[in-house]
């Protein structure tokens, strides 16, 4: 994963703080984030998998959120996502 995936990744998903929030989803410092980025350091080959497992999980969510909206369920309980999990699901 180059540094440049990592980042529109990290945007895409966690917004603004994304280096924060991706450093506490693949369990490393903030510092160790901003050097994959910048290309002074290679990324481990997992975080390929687990940022793809962390995007898909959204993009469950994300549909979920948007069916229940579409199906006019004022009842249905729109359950507050759960903190993405280093664990890929989909991959």
């Amino acid at each position: 994963m180059s540094g440049r995936e990592l980042a529109s990744a990290g945007r895409a998903l966690f917004g603004g703080r994304w280096r924060e929030e991706i450093a506490s989803v693949l369990g490393c410092s903030e510092a160790f984030v901003a050097d994959v980025e910048k290309g002074h350091v290679k990324a481990p080959a997992v975080w390929r998998a687990l940022v793809i497992g962390i995007a898909q999980d959204a993009a469950l969510r994300a549909l979920e959120t948007a069916s229940n909206l579409l199906m006019g369920e004022a009842d249905a309980k729109i359950a507050t996502p759960p903190p993405a999990t280093a664990e890929a699901r989909y991959v």
